[in-house]
């Protein structure tokens, strides 16, 4: 009888997470030498802007602008807003330390102008209510 291992499979979006922290971390001393502001905008700038990748935006936003991503394409990563979250419960902390938040970076998916079509008029996107745990990206700069 062999025995198996459970080895526990991350999910798509703790890979991505981790892709997307190797990829800070490559530039960190850019924005610690002060050469950008935020990691978004040195990863955007040394990693994934190039002849072709020129101009990035959300699904919405380019649905927004009258274009449609190409069938297939993949995601570039940023860093969302952070939100604040309350800290997980742990066995024997006081009321005062439960009531503690700490920031959350979600992922944000852009796609560039090479991967999407026009598709005619600019498309009227209803703004949909989002669920209380969910936050709206935005590519203002973000203070680490």
């Amino acid at each position: 009888m062999t025995t198996q291992t459970t080895e526990t499979k991350k999910r798509p979006i703790d890979e991505a997470r981790e892709r997307l922290k190797l990829l800070s971390l490559e530039v960190a001393d850019l924005v610690e030498a002060g050469t950008f502001l935020t990691i978004n905008d040195a990863i955007v700038e040394t990693l994934y802007k190039s002849d072709a990748h020129r101009q990035f935006k959300s699904y919405q936003q380019w649905r927004k602008e009258g274009y449609q991503v190409q069938k297939g394409e993949k995601a570039f990563l940023l860093w969302a807003r952070p939100k604040e979250i309350q800290r997980p419960i742990e066995d024997g902390k006081t009321a005062e330390e439960l009531d503690e938040l700490m920031k959350f970076f979600p992922l944000a998916y852009l796609f560039s102008n090479a991967q999407v079509d026009p598709v005619g008029e600019p498309v009227e996107v209803p703004e949909a209510e989002p669920p209380a745990t969910l936050h709206k990206f935005s590519l203002e700069p973000l203070e680490y």
